[in-house]
């Protein structure tokens, strides 16, 4: 049995809406018609958009093992996502590029995202979107 969302620690609280966000992000977009992308591969593609990861760096970043970020990133290769580089001068590390194809999932999930955002603010209304966010930029840079 779960607990009431009344008895839910706030942190707790934030991190299963979170969690039910992003199940939403990704119905939307299988509902349409997008190739099915697990919650791995889409979180890899989303962070080596705007940064140059390695394997090694994306695996910290998710929270997974290196051999299961290595195995995420060769599955996305299959299927057209990303490519695998070595830096000049180093064999050992692989860095994730996107290609036109990740690039433009990432575009299409921006836009999954920006309607999901969307309904909240039809919901509690612009400035209370601009207070959450303001809000949660300041937590996220803060030491608690």
């Amino acid at each position: 049995m779960e607990p009431s969302k009344e008895s839910l620690a706030l942190i707790d609280l934030i991190s299963e809406t979170h969690a039910k966000m992003r199940r939403i992000a990704e119905d939307r977009w299988v509902q349409e018609g997008n190739e099915e992308v697990s919650h791995s591969e889409m979180h890899l593609l989303a962070k080596s958009r705007y940064q140059n990861l390695s394997i090694a760096e994306a695996s910290r970043i998710l929270g997974i093992s290196r051999q299961a970020a290595h195995k995420t990133s060769l599955k996305l290769r299959e299927r057209g996502y990303l490519d695998l580089k070595n830096p000049a001068g180093n064999r050992r590390d692989k860095h994730i590029v996107l290609t036109a194809k990740g690039r433009g999932f990432c575009k299409r999930y921006d836009r999954i995202k920006r309607a999901v955002e969307d309904c909240i603010r039809q919901r509690i209304g612009d400035e209370n979107v601009q207070t959450l966010r303001s809000l949660l930029e300041d937590l996220h840079g803060a030491q608690v």
